[in-house]
């Protein structure tokens, strides 16, 4: 059982004040997950008649998915069964066109860095899924390769940031494509087993078995179903896993040369690239501020996350909660640094 002992030093009078204004909602529970000095602790904080909770209780962590996706695409560019710079239409089905623009096409490296000129959300989604409880659910992979077929690019590839839940869905389906799997498949072999990450899954099988979520206003929400769009955020895991996948995360990114192929791969992944948005930079889905803090967010309908590490401090914090609301980034970011107000 993890140490409680590594929160108490963050777990001020004024970060118990906020989490008791911010998630004092019917049925809400905030789970809380930091290491550091070489030990890790977990904290849950359950708001009126919550469900019984643990470190093991599992939460959509929406686009938290999308830095397990970039470790899967690391992996199998280690393993050669793809690049970075490989061109998307080398993994496309028979028949589907892969778009491209200025004559420059989408490779791996755009999809996993936000730069591949496709837009957030699939064009032909369809405004019905939009005002869904279930966006997602119906977005088959016939869909998704009737967009990349049928929609021109908004900008050139490789040129600009532009967050895409559409291209971290269309990465998870050509990886899966290549290796003749189903994404959940890749996710078991190339992250949650070798990180020993037993709870969490990206597959459906376990929806009896997450925490309820709930709206930003206190409502009941149903679980999302991703349809085609996996690799942009399937992911149900607890504050134990997470904890873990970011704890290896700060580990790899402090290692020697001669760290494991495992350390490699998960430093591979966070290793800035790229500028992003506001004054941030981007590796393989991670995002790296000036200061020098690595992290993502996620959100569903009924759930909100946060991870982030500072590989200067040797710390790192996870927290999720069943509720969508932006305060679980707020305490987050103050978690892993001070400086950050609440």
């Amino acid at each position: 059982m993890p140490s409680r002992d590594v929160l108490s030093d963050v777990l001020s009078e004024e970060v118990v004040s906020f989490v008791r204004r911010k998630f004092d909602v019917v049925g809400v529970v905030v789970a809380i997950g930091r290491f550091a000095g070489g030990t890790s602790g977990t904290q849950i904080v359950s708001g009126p008649s919550a469900p019984e909770a643990d470190e093991d209780t599992l939460f959509e962590v929406g686009s938290l998915t999308k830095p397990i996706t970039a470790m899967i695409l690391a992996s199998l560019v280690r393993g050669g069964d793809v690049a970075l710079e490989m061109p998307i239409s080398e993994l496309l089905a028979d028949g589907v066109r892969a778009p491209s623009k200025d004559g420059r096409q989408i490779t791996l490296l755009d999809l996993a860095t936000h730069r591949s000129g496709l837009p957030r959300l699939p064009p032909n989604l369809g405004w019905s899924a939009l005002v869904s409880d279930d966006p997602y659910k119906n977005y088959t992979r016939e869909k998704l390769l009737q967009c990349v077929d049928k929609n021109p690019l908004r900008t050139t590839p490789g040129k600009k940031f532009e967050y895409s839940n559409l291209g971290y869905g269309l990465l998870g389906t050509l990886l899966a494509d290549r290796r003749d799997t189903s994404y959940a498949q890749l996710a078991r072999e190339h992250v949650f087993a070798p990180l020993g990450m037993t709870r969490t899954r990206a597959d459906y099988a376990d929806d009896f078995r997450l925490i309820r979520g709930h709206s930003i206003r206190g409502s009941p929400c149903n679980p999302w179903h991703l349809g085609s769009l996996e690799g942009a955020g399937v992911v149900r895991s607890s504050v134990r896993d997470m904890l873990r996948f970011v704890e290896m995360n700060l580990l790899a990114s402090t290692t020697p040369a001669n760290a494991s192929p495992l350390a490699k791969i998960l430093a591979v992944t966070h290793t800035p690239r790229l500028d992003a948005a506001g004054d941030n930079r981007i590796g393989l889905a991670w995002l790296t501020t000036p200061r020098g803090n690595v992290w993502h967010n996620g959100g569903t309908g009924g759930y909100r996350s946060f991870m982030g590490f500072s590989p200067e401090r040797g710390e790192a914090v996870v927290v999720l909660a069943n509720l969508a609301t932006g305060a679980v980034d707020t305490l987050g970011w103050h978690l892993l640094d001070a400086r950050n107000s609440l």
